[in-house]
């Protein structure tokens, strides 16, 4: 009696290759998305003349921007100023404020001021690394 041997394959298996590439496009893609918080929302951050630190930890970040004129939004929705710590909502710990180099202070002031009542104490601001006082 004979017993066949079975006859190995020589071509590559490509099936995870394909699964791993498209894998990586999707977390890629994911993450992406996750930077462009403030989507719609013209915004021209001031430059600082050093790098600035960032987070290390995964706690959620409220992105809260002013624009030039004054308008504000809060992760791309945008909202009147009673409306923030309303829109910020009460289990968020930190907010970071992105106001346009132009925007106008007094507005920039008074979100910091209703975010400041709302009871969040990890307030940062959004800059963009470039050279410290520098007018355009």
């Amino acid at each position: 009696m004979r017993v066949k041997r079975a006859t190995r394959s020589r071509s590559v298996d490509v099936v995870p290759l394909i699964d791993t590439v498209f894998l990586l496009l999707v977390i890629f893609l994911m993450m992406v998305l996750r930077m462009r918080a403030d989507d719609g929302l013209e915004v021209e951050l001031p430059p600082v003349g050093r790098s600035v630190a960032t987070a290390t930890d995964d706690a959620p970040i409220v992105v809260i921007g002013v624009t030039r004129g004054g308008a504000i939004a809060v992760d791309g929705e945008t909202c009147a100023l009673a409306d923030v710590a309303r829109a910020v909502g009460a289990d968020v710990s930190r907010v970071e404020i992105r106001g346009d180099r132009r925007a106008p202070h007094g507005v920039v002031m008074a979100v910091l001021n209703t975010v400041q009542t709302a009871g969040i104490r990890d307030i940062r601001f959004g800059v963009s690394p470039g050279q410290e006082g520098g007018t355009r």
